[in-house]
């Protein structure tokens, strides 16, 4: 295959993309006529028009090469612990308690990939051997690289049941300043907001409260009792509104689940009606599925883009969610690794750095992005995998970290996919993490293979879409930042 391909928009625009150099480019009708004449006899004759000589021009500077795929690497330890070191948010589930009984819950009736839930709760202990750990790495040169504010996340079960364990952390953070700086957030089902609403503020804590719209669409959200919580999360949320507007306004957010009694339409008019919040929405996990409730998770699910445009306003619906759409964030993708015009820091602008070898997959080097502390004291690369991949564990004498034997099991699963992966044309913008495949220990099977006609129908999709809505270009260069 050729590194060069050409497609055609509704709108009668050809474009050009190229693979290898990362440029797309919107294509002059005889320029397109003459590429075509250069590949059917490989050279123009010695008198040559424009679009010909712009033709040979691309050419000989490395448009429609053969396409050559990137190398995989082989991950290294050392790598692994550099990333532990510099990574962006340190995730603690402080108990796996709940005082709810949501049914679509990651830990309820529907999943068997998880430690039994059985009232824990994190022990201090654990915390503070853990940053003892990191701080002595922090204060290595060799691998502290990055001088980012880390932040810290509280998971559950209901988090706010432990709030003892989470002040205390808080607290515990102050004498660490000398070496990072902090943030912190908090992920929570909302009941119990107004016992903790001014440590919460005092603290700046983010909030990422779980409503799935009006109480017909939270109707899964119930307590112990089978009871709505509806009422009790939106008082709180009324709340913190009339207490603390400032705070609501910067520090609060919300993620709805996305079943069979809402939609994202329902979803997106309720929050953003009475709140003024762009919600994120997210479907069911469909990973780690109990064989006996594969039917019942069928009926409860609901997929995104489906709901999307299953109403005839969807365009405004999908321009208000804007980056928490699954649309825009596949734009934002193709522009990051596609467009040219993204550069890693200044050296790449300066220079040409190409990039020739690529994580298989798109699994994320361990710890890159953060690293996720259970009740029991497993540490895991995040809580979306799961359980049974820990990486290592935390004691309370000990933090177990053996980054040479993390990196040997990354590297073996990676090679499981390297046939898979020569085959696919997804490489630089793949979203399949490894630990969301079956039979992960025996022969995965990917199932976003993209063949290289499909990977012309990707780009024809986006740059379709954005001919039709021109501004939202202009408004993700203006607006949206990146990590």
């Amino acid at each position: 295959m050729k590194s060069t391909f050409f497609y055609n928009t509704p709108l009668g625009n050809t474009y050009w993309t190229d693979i290898m150099s990362n440029n797309i480019s919107l294509c002059h009708p005889q320029l397109f006529k003459d590429f075509n004449k250069y590949l059917e006899k490989n050279k123009f004759s010695s008198r040559k028009s424009y679009y010909q000589r712009k033709v040979q021009y691309l050419i000989n500077h490395g448009i429609f090469k053969d396409y050559s795929k990137k190398q995989p690497i082989i991950i290294t330890g050392q790598q692994i612990l550099k990333e532990l070191v510099n990574t962006q948010q340190i995730c603690f589930e402080v108990t796996d308690a709940c005082n709810l009984k949501c049914k679509y819950c990651g830990y309820g009736d529907y999943y068997c990939d998880y430690d039994p839930r059985d009232n824990n709760y994190l022990s201090f202990k654990l915390v503070v051997n853990l940053f003892k750990y990191l701080t002595n790495l922090w204060g290595d040169s060799r691998y502290c690289i990055e001088d980012k504010p880390i932040n810290v996340s509280f998971y559950g079960g209901e988090p706010l049941l432990n709030i003892n364990l989470i002040k205390s952390i808080v607290e515990f953070l102050k004498e660490f300043e000398k070496f990072k700086r902090f943030t912190y957030s908090m992920t929570t089902n909302g009941t119990l907001l107004h016992n903790h609403l001014d440590f919460l503020v005092k603290n700046d804590i983010h909030l990422l409260i779980s409503l799935d719209g009006n109480e017909e669409n939270n109707s899964y959200r119930i307590d112990k009792k089978g009871n709505s919580t509806f009422d009790q999360i939106i008082s709180n949320i009324e709340l913190i509104i009339k207490n603390y507007p400032t705070y609501f306004e910067k520090k609060v957010e919300f993620n709805a689940v996305l079943h069979n009694r809402n939609s994202v339409k329902d979803i997106y008019e309720f929050i953003q009606d009475r709140f003024k919040k762009i919600p994120r929405i997210g479907e069911l996990n469909n990973m780690g599925i109990k064989p006996e409730k594969q039917s019942d998770f069928i009926t409860t699910y609901k997929n995104f883009n489906e709901s999307l445009f299953d109403n005839e306003n969807y365009n405004e619906i999908n321009s208000g969610l804007f980056t928490n759409s699954p649309i825009y964030i596949d734009i934002l993708r193709m522009i990051h690794c596609y467009s040219g015009f993204v550069f890693k820091n200044y050296n790449y602008l300066l220079k040409t750095m190409p990039i020739s070898k690529i994580v298989p997959t798109g699994t994320c080097i361990p710890f890159s992005k953060r690293i996720f502390i259970t009740t029991q004291g497993k540490i895991l690369p995040c809580e979306r995998i799961g359980q049974q991949f820990a990486l290592g564990s935390i004691s309370e004498k000990i933090v177990n970290i053996d980054f040479e034997h993390i990196a040997e099991m990354y590297n073996n699963y990676f090679k499981k996919m390297k046939k898979q992966c020569n085959n696919c044309f997804r490489t630089d913008f793949c979203i399949q993490c490894i630990f969301n495949l079956n039979h992960l220990d025996k022969q995965p099977h990917c199932k976003g293979l993209l063949n290289n006609e499909g990977l012309r129908s990707y780009f024809n999709a986006i740059i379709t879409f954005l001919e039709q809505h021109r501004m939202d270009y202009f408004r993700i260069m203006e607006e949206v930042i990146m990590n």
